[in-house]
C-alpha cells in the first residue's frame, strides 16, 4: 500500500510519500483495519496550498484514497480526510508527476505529468486547475507537451510565468528540448531561449530566490 504520513515540528508540515509496500498475506483483519489511510498506487508529488489551511495536494498514479475515488490528484484536509470542495470528477487519465500551487489568492494549481485529459477535457501533460478542482481554460496549452512533464516551478520574478521540465522535445508544436518557460496564459515566453536544450530528461528546476527569474 502507498501511505502518506505527516510530522509536525515548529508548526511546519512535513509530508512523506512512501513507495509501495506489499501486504503480508498472513495479516489479521485487525491489523488491516488499523492501518492508516492509504493510496492504491504510487504518490509522486505533494504540495502545500498557499492559503495557510494546512491541507495538502497529492498527485500520482493512484485512483483511490482510503477507498474513495481520487484519480491522479486529491486535496486532503489537515486531518487526512478528503476535502470535498476540491472536486476532480474523473480526474487525470494518466500519471501526475508535479503539483504546484500558482501562488495567487485565487488558489489555482498547476499539474504536470503524463496525462492527456482531465475530467474528460483535453489537457496534454500540463493543466491549471481552479481552487474548486475545475479546469481553468484561461491557461491554454493546446496540443501541450509531446512527452512527460516531471517538474513545474514558478519563475519567482512576479511575472506569473512558470518553468516546465521533463522528457519532452516540443510544446504545442514548438521545439522545446526538456525545458521551457510559459507565460501565465500558457503561451511560450520567447525571451527564454534554450537553443538545442538538454539532451536528456529534466527532473528538477530550482529558480533563484533573488527575484531575477534566473534558475
Amino acid at each position: 500500500m502507498n501511505k502518506i504520513s505527516r510530522v509536525f515540528g515548529s508548526n511546519l508540515l512535513l509530508a512523506l510519500a512512501l513507495s509501495a509496500m506489499a501486504c503480508d498475506d498472513h495479516e489479521t483483519n485487525d491489523q488491516v483495519t488499523n492501518q492508516p489511510p492509504s493510496f492504491n498506487n504510487t504518490v509522486w508529488s505533494i504540495a502545500l496550498p498557499t492559503d495557510g489551511s494546512g491541507d495538502v495536494y497529492v498527485g500520482g498514479d493512484f485512483s483511490a484514497y482510503d477507498g474513495a475515488q481520487a484519480i491522479g490528484i486529491v486535496r486532503l484536509n489537515d486531518d487526512g480526510t478528503i476535502d470535498p470542495a476540491f472536486a476532480t470528477g474523473l480526474g487525470f487519465n494518466g500519471s501526475v508527476r508535479s503539483v504546484v500551487p500558482a501562488g495567487a489568492p485565487d488558489g489555482n494549481i498547476y499539474v504536470g505529468g503524463d496525462f492527456t485529459t482531465y475530467n474528460g477535457i483535453q489537457a496534454i501533460r500540463l493543466a491549471r486547475l481552479n481552487a474548486n478542482g475545475s479546469f481553468d481554460p484561461a491557461f491554454a496549452t493546446a496540443t501541450g507537451f509531446n512527452s512527460t512533464v516531471h517538474v513545474i516551478a514558478h519563475a519567482g520574478d512576479g511575472s506569473g510565468d512558470v518553468y516546465v521540465g521533463g522528457d519532452f522535445s516540443a510544446y504545442n508544436g514548438i521545439t522545446a528540448n526538456r525545458l521551457m518557460r510559459l507565460n501565465a496564459d500558457g503561451t511560450v515566453d520567447p525571451a527564454f531561449a534554450t537553443g538545442t536544450g538538454f539532451n536528456n530528461t529534466v527532473f528538477t528546476v530550482m529558480p533563484a530566490t533573488d527575484g531575477s527569474g534566473d534558475l
